[in-house]
């Protein structure tokens, strides 16, 4: 697995299940990493891996490495959340709490509880000693994505999105594959883009 790299298994299925053979499957066979996703609900049966980090969020070793954030950082991890988590009624009920404890830039039990959560939801699998980082640099791919298209996990997987893969010519299908399941922030986000203006072209 790439560095840093986000496993949605709510993504991978869908890539999967879209279209049988035909994009998926071929970036199945160039055994690719599959992009992150928001996650539209949990995905049940949690592997040993992907259940291990959010465990390790609740743990004091993990209240003792997020203090080492100062406000900023601290800020910067509440307000990705609230990117990904806004929509969702307990998110929006812990961060209107006494003492605000989504948006007081302090990554104390509320915030990690809600990291805890993001790793669920997006499969993040971290074990070394620098897990943190593996956390927020996913954490903020993700809110790159929400904030440029909210709507990015059903562009994503839907038919449409794929069909319009498998229409290109072979060269720029296999490059439009690479950047769908293994391309940072803003190769995705051009991805899409492209798509969109495929979509409103006369």
């Amino acid at each position: 697995m790439k560095p840093f790299a986000i496993i949605s298994r709510a993504m991978a299925a869908a890539l999967l299940l879209i279209g049988g053979g035909g994009a998926a499957q071929e970036a199945t066979n160039a055994g690719e990493a599959s992009a992150g996703a928001t996650p539209p609900k949990r995905i049940a049966g949690f592997g040993s891996a992907e259940a291990a980090l959010p465990r390790r969020l609740a743990t004091p070793e993990a209240a003792r490495v997020f203090r080492q954030y100062d406000a900023a950082g601290g800020q910067s991890i509440q307000q990705h959340l609230a990117l990904i988590y806004a929509a969702v009624p307990e998110f929006r009920s812990d961060a209107g709490a006494t003492g605000r404890p989504l948006g007081d830039g302090i990554v104390g039990p509320v915030t990690l509880k809600w990291l805890a959560r993001f790793c669920r939801d997006y499969g993040i699998i971290a074990t070394g000693p620098a897990f943190e980082r593996v956390v927020v640099t996913s954490l903020e791919r993700v809110a790159s994505f929400a904030r440029a298209h909210p709507d990015w996990l059903e562009i994503l997987g839907s038919k449409d999105f794929d069909d319009w893969i498998n229409g290109q010519p072979a060269p720029q299908r296999v490059e439009s594959l690479k950047m769908r399941r293994a391309g940072d922030a803003s190769q995705v986000n051009a991805l899409i883009e492209l798509y969109l203006k495929s979509r409103t072209a006369p």
